[in-house]
């Protein structure tokens, strides 16, 4: 199992951003390890409740975070809140839209890199309830620890299916710079660097190539494609490059040792993500 922690900020909703946590990293099945935290309202679907008046019940006062639970996929999330009152008293229920957080809400969401999580309707209920399917593989190959047991893919449908696309933090440039002396400095600030005829190219965080004087008008995110896929493979780069050409997305490829970084204009990175797991979910059918 892997770890995943955040820290919503105040004004956040809790379900609407645990569900763009789930897409944005990828989540084919996680639970929530913690939660931490307040909410200054707080809108719950009733247990048992009949007809609408009953079914959700809004409260708009501060209230601490005492526990938040629950299984969380792509195909879905169910989650139960209990809340502490100014007076101590408890209230609880299914995690809608309407919580609105307060002060801080620290999150820690567990991974597990094992099953997949899918949500498919169950006669005996009448709900889309859970289902858990092992995984293929290659479809965990993301979740492996390190360099020293890592499986290198090759296979163009194995390479697609674990490519399990990772939304890094921050916003990152593409620079380049004919003075040794300005390339020498900022070197150790690199995540990526290449000698060109013209000079070097560089990719800083945006944060530093703005303090280096660097243009920083064409702000990227960086996409990280967790699968090991082998120098030698052939069909992950064509894959995803031409889905997101499809949908109208630039993208400038990246390929380290173990994987393939795809930066894309910030302002569509969520665009991008999305289109990305289509992708994988494809692949893995």
């Amino acid at each position: 199992m892997r770890a995943h922690a955040f820290r919503l900020t105040p004004g956040t909703d809790l379900r609407t951003e645990l569900k763009r946590l789930v897409r944005a990293n990828g989540l084919h099945a996680g639970c929530i390890l913690s939660c931490a935290g307040s909410l200054s309202e707080a809108r719950l679907r009733m247990p048992g409740a009949k007809g609408e008046e009953e079914a959700f019940k809004t409260f708009v006062e501060p209230m601490e975070i005492v526990s938040l639970t629950g299984t969380l996929g792509l195909d879905g999330l169910h989650v139960h809140l209990s809340l502490a009152r100014r007076d101590g008293a408890c209230v609880g229920g299914h995690l809608v839209e309407g919580c609105i957080v307060n002060t801080t809400a620290e999150l820690v969401i567990g991974e597990l890199t094992e099953v997949e999580f899918q949500r498919t309707v169950d006669p005996a209920t009448g709900y889309r309830e859970l289902s858990v399917t092992p995984r293929r593989p290659e479809e965990a190959i993301g979740a492996a620890p390190g360099a020293g047991s890592s499986i290198v893919v090759r296979d163009r449908r194995a390479m697609l299916a674990g490519m399990k696309p990772i939304l890094s933090d921050g916003a990152f440039v593409f620079c380049v710079t004919d003075q040794r002396d300005i390339a020498e400095k900022a070197r150790p600030l690199t995540i990526g660097w290449f000698e060109e005829d013209e000079g070097t190219a560089m990719i800083l965080r945006l944060s530093h190539a703005e303090r280096l004087g660097f243009d920083v008008s064409l702000p990227m995110a960086r996409i990280v494609l967790q699968v090991f896929s082998g120098l030698d493979g052939v069909g992950l780069t064509a894959g995803v490059s031409s889905a997101l050409a499809d949908a109208g997305i630039p993208c400038n490829v990246v390929a380290a040792f173990h994987h393939d970084n795809l930066f894309v204009p910030t302002q569509l990175a969520q665009r991008a993500m999305a289109v990305l797991l289509d992708v994988q979910r494809e692949a893995v059918a």
